[in-house]
């Protein structure tokens, strides 16, 4: 659904200009404008909630602050600086939360279900987003009432996303790799072999080894050319096996999303 206000092209592109105090003040910013425009709508007594009225603000709402969303979201991935990352992170974090609280929230769903039951004659976009956004609030526990059945989903649900951010900070931060010499990454194309660190070690012919981290950009381009069966082995036990301090976080989380999905029902 297109925004209410129509944008003249050439648009600005995203300028990546921000720091981590100006990133987490834009994310809060976001969420408290977003906690201003929302909150009326949902006191909107059910007798007189439409599409119009309800689900529209909803979805232009979306709309507007997706690029920042995924702007806050992005730094985590590229920035070079840790205290960047970090506050990507940080800003990450208060997005989920906020999106985690609208899931739940009760006058939500009472307002799209109560549009829903009005069955007012809607194009078949309209009617796809209502029907999943109910769908949506249903499976995320909004229709539980308040009472601890909901308070402990709400925790297990916040613990669900803590572990989840942990997980992947360590596999952005993860360096480990291990070393290749010049004939093991046989098909591997010049270019970026050039780009990998040179370790001491046999590389044959005088050469030093290749160091490949099990970074995506460097594993994937030596397991899509490399010819030696060997070598694209090593390098796929090797980055299955990194990060063995998330094992113990994944148990957690295989045993929380167990409980989301009962509790949730």
């Amino acid at each position: 659904i297109a925004s209410p206000t129509p944008r003249i092209p050439p648009q600005l592109p995203l300028a990546f200009i921000h720091t981590p105090t100006s990133l987490l003040s834009l994310a809060n910013d976001t969420i408290q404008d977003s906690h201003t425009l929302l909150t009326p709508i949902f006191h909107t007594p059910s007798s007189l909630a439409t599409f119009s009225n309800s689900l529209l603000p909803l979805i232009h709402n979306e709309n507007d602050h997706t690029n920042t969303v995924l702007l806050a979201s992005l730094y985590k991935y590229v920035a070079t600086s840790k205290k960047m990352r970090d506050a990507s992170i940080q800003g990450s974090k208060l997005f989920k939360d906020y999106n985690q609280s609208l899931e739940s929230n009760t006058q939500l769903f009472s307002l799209i279900s109560a549009v829903s039951d009005k069955n007012e004659p809607l194009d078949s976009e309209d009617k796809y987003y209502l029907e999943s956004k109910l769908s949506e609030l249903v499976r995320s526990g909004a229709a539980i009432p308040a009472g601890e059945k909901k308070d402990r989903l709400e925790v297990v649900k916040k613990r669900i996303t803590d572990l989840c951010l942990a997980c992947c900070e360590n596999i952005r931060e993860d360096e480990s790799g291990m070393s290749f010499s010049f004939d093991e990454l046989e098909g591997v194309p010049k270019d970026i072999l050039e780009r990998f660190e040179r370790k001491d070690g046999d590389g044959g012919e005088g050469r030093k080894k290749y160091w490949v981290s099990f970074k995506a950009a460097d594993s994937t381009p030596c397991m899509e050319y490399a010819v030696r069966t060997e070598t694209r082995k090593r390098l796929w036990v090797g980055r299955s096996c990194s990060c063995g301090e998330n094992v113990e976080m994944m148990k957690e989380l295989i045993v929380l999303r167990a409980e989301e999905a009962m509790v949730a029902v």
